[in-house]
């Protein structure tokens, strides 16, 4: 729908200069270029998905702008198709980077959002230290934008909808396709825009998460189990690989399974959980043990043994920790931890417990993302992300000597970056406030790889 352009945009935008100045891969970033999909509005309801159109209106890619119109169909709320106008800031380097700095978007909440977008990940390192200003991005195979719609075109301001957030946008080169999710932190988190280019008619691509069967059945079984006294673990191997996972006591406390077995990949084992036990357990990868249970793992090895008896887990690892109740008392704390760095996704959910009780979670590959100063690599593969304790070796980062108290250990950058990847663990030691759960179930379901929800 053609809409004028305000004289606050940018004046010079040309249809024509501006198709000359687009780079050969990405001759579909055009002016008038049409665009159709859906954005889903309510991670509760996943049927809940208005169609859209985007039209682009404007394009100076001198200035890094753009700007466009939205048509949202099917919308509850209104009688007619809403069609907003929007302004672009394409992340070039040079206009804008890939830290907002408005819209009441932090950078934790720019690195948690971008790093939904695979094509993303090999920028991180650079993003880190100066926001990618520094990035050659004119011939990238994506596209990174932000628009933010400025007013409603055919409908009042009081509409009953809002136009207060923004959108993070990846565009692909290669068939036109447009990713992206929505910010506002007063609305549904990361709601999900997938568009595709009506001049090409080709398919884009979708960034959802299927949750595996063979993972929601096992919860199902687990409702419905006998329980005796104490507390059970149920230890859930979702992943694509056998892991071994390790346990280790806290002091005085019972090493549960001798410390250590293997879990093939859709395996899970019950473990029977005494009253008021502590502990840790993490998961191990690529190991090889003899027939004397000797050997060693490429990440979570604990002294080359299959039997961790009583010996933790090298670093980077995971963590699930954990403080249990009694069957007289049973309030029960747990949480999943990057303090010792990151090895693997792991997800700790209590079955039942009633309301206040938490997921602990680590659902993403923060390897993917890993910072090349914290990587851990076996050949040309990164197995491993080092915590900045690990990796810097300082009380700074480790929160110890006269830093060893929350009023003077702070989140570092790094730290930032944990928690914006995996907002429901602890970054760093004094995490607590947002890592630390609490419940009263008797029962708790550790999945390694768990299924990533938006």
């Amino acid at each position: 729908m053609p809409v004028r352009v305000e004289s606050s945009a940018p004046s010079q935008i040309s249809g024509a200069d501006s198709r000359q100045s687009t780079p050969q891969a990405c001759t579909l970033l055009s002016v008038g270029q049409a665009f159709s999909g859906t954005q889903n509005v309510s991670n509760n309801q996943k049927d809940e998905a208005w169609r859209v159109n985007v039209r682009i209106q404007g394009l100076d890619l001198d200035h890094g702008y753009l700007c466009g119109t939205m048509e949202a169909l099917n919308v509850p709320m209104a009688d007619t198709p809403v069609v907003t106008f929007w302004e672009g800031e394409i992340v070039d380097g040079k206009n804008y980077n890939f830290f907002t700095g408005k819209w009441q978007a932090a950078p934790e909440d720019d690195i948690r959002h971008w790093t939904k977008f695979p094509s993303f990940c090999p920028l991180m390192n650079q993003v880190e230290v100066d926001g990618g200003k520094s990035l050659d991005l004119s011939s990238y195979p994506c596209i990174f934008m932000r628009w933010k719609e400025q007013y409603f075109v055919n409908v009042g301001t009081d509409c009953g909808l809002t136009i207060a957030g923004f959108y993070y946008v990846c565009f692909s080169c290669s068939d036109g396709s447009i990713s992206g999710f929505y910010y506002d932190p007063n609305s549904s988190p990361f709601q999900k825009l997938e568009l595709k280019s009506t001049n090409e008619g080709r398919s884009g691509f979708s960034f959802s998460s299927p949750l595996n069967l063979r993972w929601d059945l096992g919860i199902a079984r687990f409702h419905f189990k006998s329980l005796g006294d104490g507390e059970q673990i149920i230890i859930v191997n979702n992943c694509n690989e056998t892991i071994w996972p390790g346990i280790l006591g806290g002091a005085g406390q019972n090493t549960l399974k001798d410390g250590g077995f293997f879990l093939g990949s859709g395996q899970e084992v019950v473990i029977d959980v005494p009253d008021k036990w502590s502990g840790r357990i993490w998961g191990r990868q690529g190991c090889s043990f003899d027939s004397n249970g000797k050997g060693q793992c490429e990440t979570g090895d604990c002294g080359g043994q299959l039997h961790c008896h009583g010996a933790g887990g090298e670093p980077p690892a995971t963590l699930v920790e954990m403080t249990l109740g009694s069957s007289s008392s049973p309030l029960h704390f747990y949480d999943v931890s990057l303090v010792d760095g990151f090895n693997l996704p792991v997800s700790m959910k209590p079955v039942g417990g009633g309301v206040g009780c938490g997921v602990a979670s680590c659902e993403v590959d923060v390897n993917i993302c890993c910072p090349s100063a914290l990587e851990v690599r076996r050949g040309s593969r990164v197995v491993g992300c080092k915590s900045a304790c690990l990796a810097m070796q300082s009380a700074k980062y480790c929160c110890t000597g006269e830093y060893a108290n929350p009023n003077s250990c702070k989140p570092t950058l790094f730290a930032h970056l944990f928690k914006a990847i995996c907002p429901k663990a602890y970054s760093y030691a004094y995490d607590d406030s947002s890592s630390l759960n609490r419940c009263r179930a008797s029962r708790y379901v550790i999945t390694f790889c768990p299924p990533q929800l938006l």
